[in-house]
């Protein structure tokens, strides 16, 4: 009886196994391949040459340099200029702020003159000419509809200032 019931189920499994060989899942797919096959083959390029790398030797370290002289200029500049910040000045509260999170977003004509609108994270405040602003002893010297001009005292060396001019352009 064993025998018998492996046969029948032998004979069944034969049967669902020849019944899931059906050949038209991937016909397009084999007459694909069989169109690349029949086109003729084609050669594949060539490798372009490599050039071999050629070395260079800087020769003019002896010479001048072009810019030590802007350089020199700058730096004795500062260091015979009188230009230094007040520290005895009381600080302003627009001081504390670095100059990147400054965005000018307007102006005021006022009898007194134009003042500025600056944006400081969420917050603006009125500025006018005069006013410093900045962590580099920045001073607005001049408000136009377009832009804040501000003239800066930054150190050139330990004992030696120089004026640097930054501005804020209107958004």
């Amino acid at each position: 009886m064993i025998k018998r019931a492996s046969f029948i189920l032998s004979g069944i499994c034969i049967l669902l196994l020849t019944g899931c060989k059906g050949d038209t899942e991937h016909n397009d797919l084999k007459q694909y391949v069989a169109e690349l096959r029949r086109m003729p083959k084609r050669e594949i390029p060539a490798l372009p040459e490599i050039q071999t790398y050629q070395s260079f030797t800087y020769q003019a370290s002896g010479l001048r340099s072009p810019f030590e002289e802007a350089v020199t200029k700058t730096m004795h500049s500062a260091i015979f200029s009188n230009i230094k910040p007040d520290m005895n000045r009381k600080k302003q509260f627009l001081e504390k702020f670095a100059f990147d999170t400054f965005t000018m977003v307007g102006t005021l004509q006022k009898a007194s003159g134009a003042k500025g609108l600056i944006k400081i994270n969420d917050n603006i405040y009125l500025v006018s000419e005069g006013d410093y602003l900045g962590r580099n002893h920045g001073r607005i010297v001049h408000i136009t509809e377009k832009e804040i001009q501000i003239m800066e005292i930054v150190p050139a060396s330990a004992h030696s200032w120089i004026e640097r001019p930054r501005r804020l352009i209107l958004k």
